[in-house]
């Protein structure tokens, strides 16, 4: 009798390694920085705000990367899926859509007519 792992089989264990490991991921990158605060703090200063500092840091400072952290990821990683689903190719890079040509192109006009950011 083999057991054998298909990929619908593997699919729920994957999910749910992935957000177990995006939890720690953010819980890592709301407590850690130049002014590291303990776990306990972080959860704290989310749902019960106090006003303390640990509170100020996590919810002005912290939350704001993260989240925008997160969204860029997720924004890259469906990116990355449409362009595989358009090219029906799992191994696409940009260089299959000509992305690396346009940057070569575009950056020297920015330079030369002095792009504002």
């Amino acid at each position: 009798m083999s057991s054998t792992w298909t990929a619908a089989s593997r699919r729920p264990f994957v999910v749910a390694a992935c957000a177990v490991l995006l939890a720690a991921a953010v819980l890592a990158s709301l407590a850690l920085g130049s002014r590291t605060l303990p776990p306990a703090a972080v959860p704290q200063a989310l749902v019960s705000p106090d006003g303390g500092d640990a509170t100020a840091v996590v919810r002005s400072l912290r939350l704001p990367r993260t989240v925008t952290g997160i969204a860029a990821g997720a924004g890259l990683a469906l990116a990355g899926v449409l362009m595989q689903a358009l090219t029906r190719n799992p191994l696409a890079d940009p260089r299959i859509m000509g992305v690396t040509s346009v940057r070569r192109g575009g950056s020297p006009r920015g330079v030369r007519h002095g792009s504002r950011t």
